[in-house]
């Protein structure tokens, strides 16, 4: 597949874009690392897993089935959208549960990247998951916020959610891969960092600056998401379907500035991560050596750590 060029004007080309990217784990490290803003994180993290976090409405009601749901739907426009959902087993209605929402690729499905990084597994009791399915099996990420389903399909599936079991809204995040990647960037953008805590992908650039509402009238300069949201950036040096079209440089070149962060960075694991120094919210980068455009076999476990710290 192809993915259309960025040709916008950033306005921050005076970054060093380090080949650098880290990842961590729920104490405010990201498997070794510590991760700045990680003793907040940690604090909100443990609320969350004793039963704390900022619950949502549908915390106190029993869930009708737990495990893996295929075949869900949800009214939106008056389109019917399609999705998965993982429930953890020992699900606790008292207890506020991380979100994740994790998004497949071009010709993909939501069963698909469920099976491809088996990350009902990898959360087990931790996590609940949606697994969406795009518009005609892809993610509009070249439509305008104001007219794009896909983003108005997410919205309301973690609105949903939110309703009917018990999420922490403090920790929802986005994921994907490919297609879904770049959209999980566009759609944090849109939805800022108030309703996504971070973002964690695999092989795809983004956001975008699509219609004139999304750059500054003054500068022309894409406007900056406050509060900034949380970025894991993991793709492979080989990759001639995001490398060729500087994707990488498009993701870093917003998350960065936009959570403060410092040109400098420390290496984490799994290698070759490096996580940046100075974040509001922790990004981090790993630049694969040899990896092409096919999945990085640690890069699910790896979101999930990230997500982990905050």
């Amino acid at each position: 597949m192809t993915f259309r060029v960025n040709r916008l004007v950033l306005g921050f080309a005076s970054l060093a874009l380090a080949p650098l990217f880290a990842c961590a784990g729920g104490d405010g490290t990201f498997n070794g690392a510590i991760l700045d803003g990680g003793a907040a994180e940690t604090d909100a993290s443990a609320a969350a897993d004793s039963g704390g976090g900022t619950p949502t409405k549908g915390c106190g009601a029993p869930a009708a089935a737990t495990g893996y749901q295929k075949g869900l739907s949800l009214q939106v426009a008056g389109k019917a959208r399609t999705y998965n959902l993982y429930l953890p087993p020992g699900y606790n209605p008292s207890k506020a549960y991380p979100l994740v929402m994790l998004l497949h690729g071009d010709g993909g499905t939501g069963d698909g990247i469920r099976n491809s990084w088996k990350y009902d597994t990898i959360v087990g009791e931790k996590a609940i998951v949606a697994f969406p399915d795009g518009g005609n099996k892809t993610w509009a990420d070249g439509t305008a916020k104001a007219t794009n389903g896909d983003l108005a399909f997410l919205s309301a599936l973690n609105d949903s959610l939110q309703g009917t079991f018990c999420v922490d809204k403090s920790r929802v995040f986005l994921a994907g891969e490919s297609r879904g990647a770049y959209f999980s960037n566009q759609a944090a953008y849109w939805l800022g960092g108030n309703v996504i805590r971070a973002v964690g992908v695999w092989a795809g650039g983004a956001p975008y600056g699509i219609g004139n509402a999304d750059f500054d009238a003054q500068t022309g300069v894409l406007k900056p998401v406050v509060p900034a949201v949380g970025a894991l950036i993991m793709y492979g040096d080989k990759d001639d379907k995001y490398i060729i079209d500087g994707a990488e440089k498009d993701a870093l070149a917003h998350w960065k500035p936009w959570n403060s962060c410092k040109s400098t960075s420390k290496a984490v694991s799994p290698s070759p991560c490096v996580t940046f120094d100075g974040c509001a919210r922790a990004v981090t980068q790993c630049k694969v050596p040899g990896q092409g455009h096919g999945l990085w076999a640690p890069a699910p476990q790896a979101t999930w750590d990230f997500f982990a710290t905050f």
